[in-house]
């Protein structure tokens, strides 16, 4: 809804009261939007576990299957002085970043 309203002309008191009218309504706009996306959710949701039930299978199965993780990669490199260690997966840390031979730091 919107309301035209001159604020120049209002008292100090009338803006406030319309400050909290329009923060009361955009609660309330808020709370109808979450229970409505709740409700479709919900509805989501059963079509979905009704489809999965369908194929004999359960939708935590279905939602699973696309998942696809990799396993933490064994340590290949430790640092000589903390213990450090590095995978050889991803960027080169810091105390590799310099050397020219990052055999030498290579577990045996």
């Amino acid at each position: 809804m919107k309301v035209d309203v001159d604020c120049k002309e209002l008292a100090t008191e009338s803006i406030l009261e319309l400050i909290a009218e329009a923060e009361a309504d955009l609660a309330e706009y808020r709370a109808e939007l979450n229970r409505r996306k709740d409700e479709i959710l919900k509805a989501m949701r059963a079509e979905l576990e009704a489809k999965a039930a369908a194929l004999g299978v359960s939708l935590e199965d279905v939602l699973a299957s696309g998942k696809k993780t990799r396993a933490p990669g064994a340590p290949k490199y430790r640092h000589p002085d903390n213990g450090r260690t590095w995978t050889g997966r991803g960027k080169r840390p810091y105390w590799l970043k310099d050397v020219a031979d990052i055999e030498q730091y290579r577990i045996s």
